[in-house]
């Protein structure tokens, strides 16, 4: 596998060109509902669901604007093969249907959890490849719960539901909301089908949100919106 090699160089190289990527693309960045205390303290599994391209992105500038922790990513290896820089920032590859690349995916995934450094952000898709947004009912692979049965210590799991929308620009907004923070390890598993049904249901309330104009904290403007 190919295990993340943070950087500090590219990092700021990233950071640079992620937040110009994003202003040329979208019109803002909201965040609906409110954040939950997170423990400084423990790591924090983050498991949005995933629906575009864009998806690591959006990740990456969550946890630059809110939880301000080193975010690693699970990545397909074919694609981080290709789009090799991002190991430098903190991306990891599995592969899917090779048993003993998953296994090791995960066994890493663990290890970088239960780090003694400064706890880190993790994020992972839990549906394991892209899934178009009306696609139900959301399904989680079981991945996430064999990472926490490695955990000797608690993990902190928040759920991610993210959505893309055109609302009053020609550039598409971009919403986010959290769900509370869970707390698991090998003692205190998830349910994996309750933690799908919440993602369904969190999916849905964003889209009635939306619907509704519901208006959430802008933590990013793009560039449209800068000229407005």
């Amino acid at each position: 596998m190919i295990k993340a090699q943070h950087n500090h160089l590219a990092l700021w190289l990233f950071d640079r060109y992620i937040l110009r990527l994003m202003r040329n693309h979208f019109h803002s960045f909201q965040l609906l509902g409110a954040i939950e205390p997170i423990d400084p303290t423990a790591p924090l599994l983050l498991l949005p669901n995933h629906a575009s391209w864009w998806d690591g992105f959006f990740i990456y500038l969550l946890n630059r604007h809110f939880f301000q922790r080193h975010l690693y990513m699970m990545m397909q290896e074919e694609q981080l093969r290709r789009f090799w820089f991002f190991s430098k920032v903190g991306a990891y590859s599995i592969q899917p249907g090779n048993q003993d690349s998953v296994d090791e995916s995960l066994e890493y995934t663990a290890t970088l959890l239960q780090s003694s450094d400064k706890p880190p952000a993790v994020c992972i898709f839990p549906q394991g490849k892209l899934m178009p947004w009306g696609k139900r009912p959301v399904i989680f692979k079981p991945g996430v719960r064999q990472i926490l049965e490695r955990a000797t210590s608690p993990v902190q799991v928040l759920l991610v539901a993210t959505r893309i929308e055109y609302t009053s620009s020609q550039h598409a907004d971009v919403f986010f909301q959290l769900s509370e923070c869970y707390r698991f390890n090998n003692t205190i598993l998830p349910d994996m089908v309750a933690l799908s049904s919440k993602m369904e249901s969190m999916l849905q309330l964003l889209q009635t949100s939306i619907s509704y104009g519901e208006q959430g904290t802008i933590f990013l403007n793009g560039r449209q919106q800068k000229h407005e």
